[in-house]
């Protein structure tokens, strides 16, 4: 056979396959309009919080080619002691996520027996973190128990023990699905007999809070 005709019976069966050889433009994707809503949910556009100090709007970045902000877009740590979480803290510990935790700061707003503790480290918390969000670290959950437990968590020290009848409910997060804080202190909370249906774990923490592109506070005390 000639190469002109083997030729010809490639060029054949790679456009029979694979198209024309010349000519032929790959399809982009499209890109969302800025004018596209992001909302939080279907009839959910953004959620407005009342505080003494004044309204909190919670609303999703309305860029749609806007992308998680350093240090939250790195998909891979040293593991440990940054591992994967699992997704129950504990039997009778509620995991939430994103709609359930804005019911709770909505709630936390208006009831003095809802705390929304974010148990990163003091200059984590300082840099960026969740509207109504206080910080209590999981170090001063396990080192300062005693002194926090009837301030902060609404528990009283009896002889018997602490009474938690009217302890605080904790809606508790820390970076995210990879860091130990809010997962360690949650079991550090069970075994001080803390009531597991009184605390609620945002597992997502930061990183998936910013994945949605939700509204953060920065320079938070």
């Amino acid at each position: 056979m000639k190469k002109t005709s083997l030729l010809k019976i490639i060029i054949f069966i790679y456009t029979f396959y694979c198209g024309p050889t010349t000519g032929a433009q790959e399809s982009s994707p499209q890109v969302p309009s800025a004018s596209t809503k992001v909302n939080i949910s279907p009839h959910i556009e953004q959620l407005e919080i009342t505080t003494s100090r004044g309204s909190i709007i919670i609303r999703r970045e309305p860029n749609p080619l806007h992308t998680i902000p350093p240090p939250f877009d790195k998909t891979s740590r040293p593991c440990p002691p940054y591992c994967i979480q699992p997704i129950s803290a504990g039997k009778g510990v509620q995991t939430i996520g994103e709609l359930e935790l804005l019911e709770y700061l909505q709630k936390s707003a208006k009831l003095n027996d809802i705390l929304i503790i974010d148990t990163r480290l003091a200059e984590w918390h300082a840099r960026e973190t969740i509207p109504l969000a206080i910080n209590i670290p999981e170090e001063l959950f396990v080192n300062g128990f005693d002194n926090i437990a009837p301030t902060d968590l609404g528990a009283i020290k009896t002889a018997k023990g602490w009474d938690y009848s009217n302890a605080n409910t904790l809606v508790i997060f820390c970076n995210g699905y990879w860091s130990p804080d809010s997962y360690q202190t949650i079991q550090f909370l069970l075994s001080k007999r803390y009531p597991p249906e009184k605390i609620k774990w945002y597992r997502g923490g930061m990183q998936a809070w910013l994945s949605l592109g939700l509204t953060t506070v920065k320079n938070a005390k």
